[in-house]
């Protein structure tokens, strides 16, 4: 089952709504590789919300979730990718991640936490593994 969804440009205004999803999405994870750091969080969506296409994803009216497009010589590095863990398992991440590829053609990388179970949704997409760096596993797709 896919879920319907529609997306729109974040702003500055939706710093602090990025950082609670992120933490909503990534705490867990992140302090499991003793690596929460609600600082360096906020650093990192600040800096996207400068350098990057950062769009909020929706379902209905509820805001549920993030990406990020970054334009780079290669193609493409993609970010900020959260869902809300009330949306997860519903074929939403599929379908913004399929439409995200259609939209911005050529070679795509990403990071994704070590051990995270969104690398498995990103291989399916032909994403292949390239590194790994502290806690951080680089995934590329070459097109």
């Amino acid at each position: 089952m896919t879920m319907t969804f529609s997306q729109r440009p974040a702003t500055l205004a939706d710093l602090g709504w990025l950082e609670r999803l992120k933490e909503r999405a990534m705490r867990a994870e992140l302090e499991a590789l003793g690596r929460w750091e609600p600082q360096r969080s906020r650093g990192r969506i600040e800096d996207a919300l400068k350098t990057a296409d950062v769009r909020i994803i929706r379902v209905g009216n509820a805001s549920v979730g993030s990406i990020a497009w970054t334009r780079t010589m290669a193609g493409w590095k993609l970010s900020l990718f959260y869902l809300d863990p009330s949306v997860r398992g519903q074929g939403l991440g599929s379908s913004v991640l399929g439409q995200g590829l259609m939209e911005h053609p050529g070679s795509v990388e990403l990071d994704t936490l070590v051990g995270s179970r969104s690398r498995a949704l990103y291989e399916r997409f032909g994403f292949k593994y390239v590194r790994t760096q502290g806690i951080d596993e680089s995934l590329l797709l070459r097109r």
